[in-house]
């Protein structure tokens, strides 16, 4: 990827040109430092007085401009943006058409100072991981995920030796404590969900006890086997995909 990244320090137009269209053709990503004013039509109007500013076109022709501080974009349009540079008079003009719904970013570029194009490649999958907090969030309402016909009952519920993550009732009305890990499952685990168990068993004999989490090791596995309790694996990549639901 080295070889296939080019910068210029103060372009000037007709070179600014050559690489822009050059980077279009490619889908290479391209950014420029300028000074520039930036003029917006479209669900509303506004105008940016002239700065020195961060523009930058990504590979599916998405456009943000950064100021020198902050992370989010003072304008920007979004993927497939029809993109063009014009020389109007002695002025460079970097401008942005979407045309549904229709808006115009207009960036008259008055000082450029440098400006790169980069071929990148990005295949990496971006793994977010989630709390214990979210994965409850996520199974209160999908909890056919551990188990068909569960339905909740409460979540935090309170007792002795500590608090249930969900309290829910199976298909034959019996209760079932469900204890949810975001990381492995080891003994530890498996221990604190036969302690919840066992105490609300003394009121509720017929209540079975499901331990959720990404995976188990063997000896965890061996001990929910020895205290007839029950585990179910679940990807976190399946969880996030509700969340982006």
């Amino acid at each position: 990827m080295k070889d296939d990244i080019t910068y210029y320090i103060n372009p000037q137009p007709d070179l600014l040109r050559e690489v822009f269209y050059e980077g279009l053709r490619r889908n290479k990503v391209m950014i420029m430092i300028a000074n520039c004013e930036v003029f917006y039509e479209g669900r509303s109007k506004s105008y940016l007085e002239p700065g020195e500013r961060i523009i930058v076109i990504k590979k599916d022709k998405a456009l943000l401009i950064h100021r020198p501080d902050g992370y989010k974009p003072v304008n920007w349009q979004p993927s497939q943006t029809e993109l063009t540079l014009e020389n109007r008079d002695d002025d460079v003009y970097l401008i942005g058409i979407r045309r549904k719904p229709h808006e115009k970013l207009l960036i008259k570029l008055i000082d450029i100072y440098f400006a790169l194009s980069a071929k990148l490649v990005d295949i990496g999958e971006f793994s977010m991981y989630l709390t214990e907090k979210e994965m409850q969030m996520i199974l209160l309402k999908n909890l056919s995920v551990i188990e068909e016909e569960l339905r909740p009952i409460a979540k935090e519920k309170e007792v002795n030796s500590g608090k249930i993550d969900i309290l829910a009732k199976d298909k034959n009305d019996h209760y079932v404590v469900i204890e949810l890990k975001k990381h492995r499952i080891g003994e530890r685990e498996v221990l604190q969900l036969y302690r919840y168990v066992e105490e609300f068993r003394k009121t509720n004999p017929t209540v079975r006890g499901i331990i959720v989490g990404p995976s188990i090791d063997q000896k965890a596995l061996d001990m929910l086997r020895t205290l007839r309790l029950d585990c179910k694996i679940i990807s976190m990549k399946k969880l996030r995909r509700f969340i982006e639901k």
